[in-house]
């Protein structure tokens, strides 16, 4: 009932933000987000949530889980890297703003080539993108959320919002340590997240290979299950507003 209610509101929103300017609208549907997030938060069920008289059970029902979906797939794309069991473990560790949002393919390496600058092209406008990475060796399954735009750059930037994780054969995320600002690293010929000692994650700019160490950046644990490996595919998914607040 609860989902219902939250989703007529959200689309008697979604209309009234039409008439604005895009950038109004990305702003005003960010705080929305947010703002829902939170409101779903404080709903949970907890353990001492005395909610009337109804069960817990009952109480959790009224409010299902969240669940992201994909969206931008074309014909010409092939399954997704990720399963929805997965997308729903990552967002629960993304920053409050896009836990809420849907996941749209942005690129994806066996439908748009294996070019870097195709890869900026087309994650070009949006803060907050996905980046996973399926090893040939292994078929392991890793990456990083990235908080800010992928763009050639001859420095490091970003922000301590960028986390390293791994889905697959095992899951867990890497956080940000504090102990330097060596985030994002992007230029013609490579991509890395994470430095000081080895990058976290690398990869070439043809995305044929990569490698992923203990760096100071993040938490100790290393994504990849070897130091060097083989890309077999790679996606890159934008976090954006649910379609029912925004157009495909």
């Amino acid at each position: 009932v609860r989902r219902a209610q939250l989703h007529r509101v959200a689309r008697a929103r979604g209309r009234g933000l039409r008439g604005r300017g895009a950038a109004s609208r990305r702003s005003l549907l960010a705080a929305y987000l947010e703002s829902l997030s939170r409101q779903i938060s404080a709903r949970a069920p907890c353990a001492d949530d005395s909610d009337g008289d109804a069960p817990a059970g009952v109480r959790a029902a009224l409010l299902p889980p969240f669940r992201p979906r994909l969206r931008g797939r074309t014909s010409r794309s092939p399954p997704p890297l990720v399963s929805t069991a997965e997308i729903e473990a990552l967002a629960a560790s993304l920053p409050q703003r896009h836990k809420l949002c849907d996941w749209k393919l942005l690129y994806c390496l066996e439908e748009h080539g294996c070019s870097l600058h195709t890869f900026f092209d087309r994650a070009r406008g949006h803060a907050g993108t996905v980046l996973l990475v399926r090893d040939a060796e292994l078929g392991a399954l890793f990456g990083a959320f990235a908080p800010c735009e992928w763009r050639a750059c001859k420095g490091f930037y970003g922000s301590g919002e960028t986390l390293l994780f791994s889905l697959r054969p095992k899951r867990q995320v890497l956080r940000w340590t504090g102990a330097n600002s060596y985030f994002m690293l992007s230029d013609e010929s490579s991509l890395a997240i994470g430095a000081g000692g080895c990058f976290g994650l690398w990869l070439s700019a043809d995305f044929a290979h990569g490698s992923a160490g203990e760096c100071e950046t993040f938490d100790a644990g290393m994504v990849a299950p070897a130091r060097e490996f083989r890309c077999a595919a790679i996606e890159v998914y934008g976090l954006v507003a649910p379609s029912v607040l925004a157009d495909d």
